[in-house]
Order: structure tokens, then sequence, then C-alpha cells
């Protein structure tokens, strides 16, 4: 039997995407090497449909729909290039379950009400070991931040996130842990709150709860 040959990502490397061989360009793929599968995406159902012919005769046999298997083959490379790429969002940025200290440059991202009263759940833990003040209720203050989620329905609570990706994103120094928000005393689920943070999927410094994960990803 052939050996299959192995390329490594040196080798890709050093090959321009446009002279890659078909079997270059398949391993690409199982490797869910993103430039290759933006150069060869489409065409990429021309190599799985040859593959799958030569070893299942497909051209000889009746009602086999090429179009078809080319299109599972593709989605099925597609979705796992997602999951890779989602995994690395998500590496070293699921804020933990509990949080009882923080590093110099760690904020600790809590729900809030307007009136700043910090009276219970992650707001009280803000106040008694993070700084937050009584009687402000949104926005930064010691080493949390405060975002209001007793006021109202979900697009209530939308500007106040949009609001805190923004300051996250002008503050690249400082990483922003996020406490399941609204998922308490307010009353709301993570399939409520989490899609606030679509945005903050792409932000290296926002850790965001395994729960809001779930959701988005």
């Amino acid at each position: 039997m052939k050996k299959e040959k192995n390329f490594s990502e040196t080798d890709f490397q050093k090959k321009a995407l446009e002279s890659l061989s078909d079997d270059e360009i398949l391993q690409g793929f199982k490797d869910a090497d993103a430039r290759i599968v933006r150069e060869y995406y489409y065409g990429y159902c021309r190599v799985a449909y040859c593959i799958y012919d030569k070893r299942y005769d497909l051209q000889h046999k009746p009602g086999m729909m090429a179009s078809r298997i080319c299109n599972e083959e593709a989605a099925e490379e597609s979705n796992t290039l997602n999951n890779s790429n989602m995994e690395d969002k998500k590496k070293g940025r699921i804020t933990p379950r509990w949080i009882d200290s923080l590093k110099e440059n760690e904020i600790f991202v809590f729900g809030s009400n307007l009136a700043g009263m910090h009276g219970g759940g992650a707001a009280r833990i803000a106040r008694l070991h993070f700084g937050a003040v009584m009687g402000k209720g949104v926005g930064l203050q010691g080493q949390s931040y405060a975002i209001p989620t007793m006021q109202g329905g979900v697009e209530t609570i939308r500007p106040y996130v949009e609001e805190f990706i923004i300051f996250a994103h002008q503050h690249p120094d400082l990483h922003f842990l996020v406490t399941p928000i609204g998922c308490g005393i307010a009353g709301f689920e993570a399939e409520d709150i989490a899609p606030l943070f679509e945005n903050a999927k792409e932000m290296k410094n926002i850790s965001l709860p395994e729960s809001f994960w779930e959701v988005i990803e």
C-alpha cells in the first residue's frame, strides 16, 4: 500500500497557495488550514468528487448526485474549521465560576441596578472585594465594571453592553471577566443575555461565562 505523504506547515509556507497539489489541498482541509480553505473552498468540491469517484466508482452508479456528495463533504470540512476557530477564540477566555481574587490588570464585570445598590449576588462581591461603589450603577469602579440589568427587558440592557464592549476595546491593557450578568436576581437566562455579547467574541481581552459561549459559538 502506498504510504500517504505528510505535508508539514513549513512545506505549505514554502509553496505558493496556487501551486499546491490536490493532495496538499486535501491535507490542508484535514488540518483546518484557514489559508487553504479560503483559497480552495469552492474548487475543493471537484477534488472531493474525484476521490469519491475513484473509491466508489460513482459515475457508473445510477442515481448518485455528485453535487450532493461534494456539498456534504465541503460542509463537513467547513464545520470542522469553524469549530476549530471557535475553540481558539475561547482558549483562556472562559470566566471562572468563582472569583475571589483578581490579577492587577483584571476587571470583574457584574450585573447591577441603575441605583447602584450593590446588595446581593455578584454586585455584593464587587462591592466587598473589587471596589464597586454604592450609588454608582454603571461603568468602571475600582477593579469592577457595572452593567445594569434590572431596569426592564433585554433591549434595555443592550446599550450598556455595547458601551462596555467599546470601553474594553479602548483599554486593551485590561482583561475583563464577565460574570453571567442578568442570570441571577434579574431573572434572565443565558439564551437571553449571551447574544448581546456577540461582538465580544473577537476581543481577546474579554472573557465570557461558559454558558454564554455555549449560546453564541
